[in-house]
């Protein structure tokens, strides 16, 4: 099995999990923005965006907001993924 890259960011091998908070995580990284820059403009506590991020998943609203924040679609991992697995 190969694993898909989107935007440079590897979203899995050829399943459908996709681990969002990861992938913010790497976008961060990928900025040199902390967390605590993130969570300011999306207005989360640092440790509430943190336990946020642990998880696979996220509400569209907060996906939106950090979509904005980060100047990143985020969507696009999710689109990629469901292309494939129509295909």
């Amino acid at each position: 099995m190969s694993a898909t890259f989107v935007g440079g960011l590897e979203i899995g091998k050829m399943n459908t999990e996709i681990h969002i908070g990861k992938l913010i995580l790497k976008k961060l990284d990928e900025q040199e923005r902390s967390i605590a820059w993130l969570a300011k403009r999306v207005r989360y506590s640092n440790s509430g965006l943190c336990k946020i991020l642990k998880r696979d998943h996220l509400d569209t609203e907060l996906l939106v907001k950090i979509s904005q924040a980060l100047k990143h679609d985020l969507f696009i991992y999710y689109s990629t993924q469901y292309q494939r697995i129509a295909i």
